[in-house]
């Protein structure tokens, strides 16, 4: 039951993300900050990583930008809150493969108060 309300939490954070941070991020000036990412040689070797670090799913988005075909993926351990985002780039070869942007620990929904974010 514990979990179902964990996800159900979840679910509206990822609402509450999509409908208020989108409409600020298109008025930003965008600025390009280079990455070291840590690519996968194939997209079976991307999600094996996350299934052993018992990280599932939780949100998912395409792009539109040509260098990263796909899209991105938030992962999540319900368990003990470590979490990694993994995004699609094209290799060198031209394949597209799956490559860790970041990870982290302590994933936790931000609790609002009458729609505003209480840090």
């Amino acid at each position: 039951m514990a979990y179902r309300t964990f996800v159900k939490k979840l679910l509206t954070a990822a609402a509450f993300m999509a409908a208020f941070f989108m409409p600020a991020q298109a008025r930003m000036v965008p600025v390009q900050l280079p990455m070291n990412l840590i690519c996968f040689d194939s997209l079976e070797e991307g999600f094996d990583f996350h299934k052993r670090a018992g990280q599932f799913p939780i949100i998912k988005g395409t792009t539109k930008s040509s260098g990263t075909p796909g899209g991105a993926i938030l992962f999540l351990n319900p368990e003990n809150t470590n979490w990694s985002f993994m995004m699609f780039k094209t290799n060198a070869e031209g394949r597209t493969v799956p490559c860790i942007v970041t990870t982290g620990e302590l994933f936790e929904i931000v609790p609002t108060q009458e729609n505003k974010i209480q840090l």
